[in-house]
């Protein structure tokens, strides 16, 4: 099962719910929905992690980004439609695009959990 069909079954199943039982008749009611939340939200994550493949989309975004070459990984920018070399202040264009096979983001920063 893909992750987003997941994402629409758990969310459409919360929605039948709310509001068909009253505290009294389920009193984990709450947690209930906080838990389903908490999976949406997890498998949202997921999805917007993974590994892209070049021949499914690019990105949509401008920014930096993890690429996979048919044997190693690196980082690259990707700027209106073209991948270039971060080289500090400039960039080089890459050329050799047709041999980068996935992309996926950048991890958000390692933060300290309170």
């Amino acid at each position: 099962m893909e992750v987003s069909r997941a994402i629409d079954l758990i969310d459409d199943k919360m929605c039948w719910g709310r509001g068909t039982f009253s505290a009294h008749h389920m009193p984990e009611r709450d947690e209930y929905w906080q838990a389903g939340e908490m999976a949406i939200e997890a498998l949202k994550k997921q999805e917007e992690d993974r590994w892209v493949s070049v021949t499914e989309r690019l990105p949509e975004e401008n920014g930096r980004y993890i690429i996979c070459y048919e044997d190693t990984t690196t980082f690259l920018d990707y700027f209106n439609g073209k991948w270039f070399f971060p080289l500090g202040k400039h960039a080089m264009a890459c050329e050799e695009t047709g041999t980068i096979v996935a992309w996926r983001p950048l991890p958000e920063p390692f933060q300290e959990e309170k």
